[in-house]
């Protein structure tokens, strides 16, 4: 694993590298933030298979696959957990 700061530096440099020169990348990844903020379009497998593709924000935020949804709903999201400690405040 890298730390933060770096993995934020590799980041930023394949996506200056993509504007610059239009280079594409393939990620192969679990974690969603990086999903979103680094991919036009998203493939969900399951068990070595395509399960679901389609536009990152379309796939992500309404997921039709089994898989695609067990993924979603397995990852950090910022927004339910501030709404769920909203709800417990009363």
């Amino acid at each position: 694993a890298l730390d933060v700061s770096i993995r934020a530096q590799i980041l930023d440099l394949f996506a200056d590298l993509n504007q610059k020169l239009g280079i594409a990348y393939l990620f192969i990844t679990h974690d969603l933030t990086v999903a979103r903020a680094m991919a036009d379009e998203v493939l969900v497998m399951h068990e070595g298979k395509i399960v679901e593709r389609g536009r990152t924000a379309d796939v992500l935020d309404h997921p039709r696959s089994d898989a695609a949804q067990a993924l979603v709903a397995a990852a950090p999201d910022l927004h339910r957990a501030i709404a769920r400690k909203m709800q417990e405040q009363g």
